[in-house]
């Protein structure tokens, strides 16, 4: 095993061909998409980001090795959910509320296009990923609970967690595990990120 933080996502660089594919979910400054060419020049990846400002980053020249989706993955296929969208673009999520009482600013409000990862594998013809990574500000849960089956060599996923206080619980993540029997765990932190506490890069690999 080799693990490397790449834009601060832990991947096993040793399970990684020399022309990999790889899904980089909540892709917004194209960070670990950049850190994954560095490593492996040849790699195909396909990006994926709702927010509607973040197709302009596209004139990037690295973004030539890039393919662009502006939707949002998730676990089952409604093809258009509400997103809150920050100024700065960290932190969007996906929701159902359209105010959040107590907070100094909020969001912009808009739909964006959604889909599952079945969904997206048929799109774009990929019956598998070297490596998939998920960023995606809470929508993790529910992709992974509904996960296909062995469909990625390694996942390296940021859970968040300061919505839904039970994912906090040790019974959930034994749960959801159960879930992906296809897979160990390698990597599973439990750290505080600002005023929450979450789960935080946690890297799963094929058995």
């Amino acid at each position: 095993m080799n693990p490397q933080a790449l834009a601060s996502h832990t991947v096993d660089l040793d399970l990684l061909p020399e022309s990999p594919t790889v899904l980089d979910v909540g892709c917004r400054w194209f960070d670990f998409s950049q850190a994954i060419l560095k490593e492996r020049p040849q790699a195909k990846i396909i990006a994926l980001d709702p927010a509607n400002d973040v197709h302009m980053l596209k004139s990037r020249p690295f973004m030539r090795a890039c393919t662009f989706v502006r939707a949002a993955l998730v676990g089952t296929g409604h093809a258009r959910q509400q997103f809150a969208h920050f100024s700065t673009g960290e932190g969007d999520f996906l929701t159902t509320q359209t105010y959040f009482p107590g907070w100094d600013k909020q969001p912009e409000f808009y739909e964006v296009e959604c889909m599952s990862i079945g969904e997206l594998m048929l799109q774009h013809s990929i019956k598998h990923w070297d490596l998939v990574k998920l960023d995606c500000e809470g929508s993790e849960f529910d992709i992974l609970e509904r996960w296909p089956g062995p469909i990625a060599t390694q996942v390296s996923c940021e859970f968040h967690d300061w919505d839904k206080p039970v994912y906090r619980s040790e019974t959930y993540y034994d749960g959801l595990w159960k879930k992906l029997p296809w897979y160990r765990i390698v990597q599973h932190e439990f750290t505080r990120q600002g005023n929450g506490i979450g789960h935080w890069d946690t890297l799963i690999v094929l058995r």
